[in-house]
């Protein structure tokens, strides 16, 4: 997959005004359940510590996710869905890596 193949999953002006949900306020840039949390066991086993890392930095993430549900609802508000991914493999290429690296030269950085 290349850059060009990313969707941004950022929320639109629209979508933050209209969010009355308190799963979902407001001025959330992203939906809440995308984000992704590694706890230092997971770190671990990734080959990476807390220190690789730094705020506002990108990282590159490769996972492979198994689907355990998919939801479908219509009611008096409208329709929604919603997919539940469970990560169950992944890998973290931090913007020092070589791999990182050589994908930047290749589709840039991502940002």
């Amino acid at each position: 997959m290349s850059d060009g193949d990313l969707k941004s999953l950022a929320r639109t002006k629209a979508e933050k005004k209209e969010s009355t949900k308190a799963f979902e306020p407001g001025e959330r840039e992203f939906p809440w359940g995308l984000e992704v949390s590694l706890d230092t066991g997971s770190l671990k086993k990734l080959g990476r510590t807390v220190g690789d890392f730094k705020t506002g930095e990108y990282v590159t993430l490769t996972c492979k996710a198994k689907c355990t549900g998919t939801r479908l609802s219509n009611d008096e508000g409208g329709e929604t869905s919603s997919v539940d991914l469970q990560i169950e493999a992944m890998n973290v290429e931090t913007p020092s890596s070589k791999a990182a690296k050589a994908h930047n030269v290749v589709f840039g950085d991502g940002k």
